[in-house]
């Protein structure tokens, strides 16, 4: 039998110094890593820049490390085979569908996916691997035409202290929606701070 590939989630946001930087960290620490593959991008070429100072500091309250982050550019990336690909604001799913091919079925704001996840019935699948793919195949079915740029979640760059830790917060709570929705049997033994599923 042939080995399944892990579960290959990518996140996009602007700068990739905050948003996708802090979802990364939270699905990371949330699930396995043999299982599951994290990436994140940003739409700018800005070059390996570090994680923003108030990041970094928001990340901490909730367990997470992204001192060692640098962003990565979306340029020159293909996403074709990715299982999931995750925006914050419409047009990153634009670029990642439009500059590096992801597939528009498996692409999603962090938002819209969280509330569509909501209203999936329970899926069983052959193995956990299997079964996240179909969840995701399903929530692309349940948005129909819908289209979920009400649900954008806004850039923080410029904000304050607590508008990091906001946004933050909001990210943790919805990768753990996810978490709980695609992989449930794909979780560490032990999840860190407040966050953890």
């Amino acid at each position: 039998m042939t080995e399944l590939k892990p579960f290959h989630v990518v996140f996009i946001c602007t700068g990739n110094r905050a948003r996708s930087a802090l979802a990364e960290a939270s699905l990371r620490a949330k699930t396995d890593r043999d299982a599951v593959r994290v990436e994140s991008y940003g739409t700018l070429q800005i070059g390996p820049e570090p994680a923003l100072p108030e990041a970094i500091t928001a990340a901490a309250s909730l367990g997470l490390d992204l001192h060692g982050h640098r962003a990565r550019s979306l340029d020159r990336v293909r996403l074709d085979e990715a299982d999931l690909v995750i925006g914050f604001e419409s047009f990153h799913i634009a670029a990642a569908v439009v500059d590096a091919g992801a597939p528009r079925e498996r692409s999603f704001l962090l938002r819209e996916l969280a509330e569509l996840f909501k209203e999936l019935p329970r899926i069983d699948g052959a193995s956990d691997l299997l079964r996240a793919r179909a969840v995701v195949a399903h929530a692309d079915e349940l948005r129909g035409g819908r289209r979920g740029s009400a649900l954008s979640l806004a850039d923080p760059y410029g904000g304050s202290k607590r508008v990091f830790e906001e946004v933050a917060a909001t990210i943790d709570s919805l990768t753990s929606v996810v978490v709980r929705r695609l992989f449930v049997a794909l979780r560490p033994e032990h999840t860190h701070g407040p966050g953890a599923a």
